[in-house]
């Protein structure tokens, strides 16, 4: 029994320095040193992850969803949710039906591409501030590990990166996410101005059965049916304005604009001399360097998001140069120009720019009764400047002789083509801007 106990221990012994002889040519090379082990445990570690990369991760499902109109036109859209940041990002293309191009025309300026499409669809909503306070610290880091900094970085605020797409607020509601607002008061002020578009959405359908409420307690039933009527409008709005400028930067007369025919005869008397010599886009960094567009600028109603022209206006050696500025939510928000003017070398007045100014920007509502569609105000703000650079040299030439008699006979003076009964009129010498279509007369505000 002391030999079989013996004989099994040993084998036992023999066994386990056969395992461990084994494991030892395994960690070996084929062919290397018994002192020189290669590193097998490094080598079937995982590889290591871009901690960038997986924060800007999206989830490989994606949920699309197409908007289309009666005209045959569509919105697609795709919401994609960021696992690492928590949030919904979106990105779209627009499908638009074929339409008859103008010969010989390039599209300068697209307003159906890009990531902007969708921008400020609701209020002071652009997509590019993350609405998830938790990540500012994470966006932070990305944009300090990358270098790039916004310029604009807002405190508090965080900017998503263009590549993930926009993460608008109404996407994460329509998503079920809720963050809270960076301003107090805010959400009262987003219901109330939800409301109000829904009803005038309701309003604009005539597919509706009969009127529905829609108060501030009820705005979350009417969520989805204001989002996509908004992104319809949207389009439709685009479509606009996209043959609007394709029309407008080969312009070289004021009958080159693209006014209705029912608003001209309703709108603008019969003839208007000043042309439209010219009609091109700028950049931001060339508006802001303006000082003609500081006044509009330091309101802040002119950003970085918007879009912005040049409309170069003639009469003989009357020039004047009006900046338009177009929010993306046009034309819910209407353009707002500055001018420039100068006659022959001479800069003009600013209080008289003013009244140009203010006749356009201020009382635009009257080239859209009953504000019912706007989609046409671009081309009527533009055409009501050359009327009022008539009415403004034939006014200001009437001043010039009723004060000196002889200066009817110079080659810059203007003679009276339009009706109006006074030059000027009140402590601020008002021009006679406002035209009154019943009469075919201008007067005075």
């Amino acid at each position: 029994m002391e030999e079989n106990s013996n004989d099994t221990s040993s084998h036992k012994s023999r066994n386990r320095r056969g395992r461990s002889s084994n494991r030892k040519e395994l960690v070996q090379a084929p062919g290397s040193s018994s002192s020189t082990p290669v590193a097998v445990a490094a080598a079937a570690a995982p590889a290591t992850v871009d901690p960038i990369k997986q924060m800007l991760a999206l989830h490989p499902l994606h949920v699309e969803v197409t908007v289309s109109t009666e005209e045959g036109s569509s919105v697609v859209i795709q919401f994609h949710y960021a696992t690492e940041l928590r949030l919904v990002t979106s990105r779209c293309v627009v499908l638009t039906k074929e339409r008859p191009m103008i010969p010989g025309a390039v599209v300068l300026t697209d307003m159906l591409s890009g990531g902007d499409f969708l921008d400020c669809l609701f209020p002071d909503d652009s997509g590019v501030a993350s609405p998830n306070p938790a990540t500012i610290h994470q966006l932070r880091r990305y944009y300090t590990t990358h270098q790039c900094p916004p310029s604009n970085l807002p405190v508090g605020e965080a900017i998503i990166p263009a590549e993930i797409g926009r993460a608008y607020r109404w996407a994460q509601l329509l998503a079920g996410l809720a963050f809270p607002y960076s301003q107090q008061g805010e959400p009262a002020v987003q219901s109330a101005l939800l409301a109000e578009m829904a009803q005038d959405m309701h309003a604009e359908n005539k597919a509706n059965s009969g009127p529905q409420s829609c108060t501030a307690s009820g705005v979350s039933s009417e969520r989805v049916h204001v989002t996509l009527s908004a992104i319809r409008r949207r389009l439709r709005s685009r479509l606009a304005l996209q043959q609007h400028l394709l029309i407008l930067q080969g312009a070289t007369s004021t009958s080159s604009i693209p006014v209705p025919s029912e608003c001209m005869s309703m709108l603008f008397p019969g003839k208007v001399c000043s042309e439209l010599m010219s009609w091109r886009t700028i950049t931001w960094r060339e508006y802001s360097a303006l000082a003609s567009t500081a006044a509009i600028r330091e309101a802040g109603l002119a950003t970085d998001r918007c879009l912005y022209f040049r409309a170069v206006y003639q009469r003989k050696h009357v020039d004047m140069i009006a900046f338009a500025c177009i929010s993306p939510d046009y034309p819910q928000v209407v353009p707002l120009f500055a001018l420039e003017m100068k006659w022959g070398e001479q800069l003009c007045p600013y209080a008289h720019i003013q009244q140009l100014e203010a006749e356009v920007n201020v009382h635009w509502s009257e080239l859209v009764p009953g504000n019912t569609d706007r989609r046409h105000v671009l081309p009527l703000m533009l055409y009501r400047l050359a009327m009022c650079l008539d009415v403004y040299t034939e006014a200001a030439s009437s001043r010039l002789v009723d004060a000196d008699p002889s200066a009817a006979a110079n080659d810059t003076h203007f003679h009276k083509e339009k009706i109006f009964f006074r030059p000027a009129r009140g402590p601020d010498r008002a021009f006679p801007l406002r035209y009154l279509p019943k009469l075919r007369v201008f007067a005075q505000r």
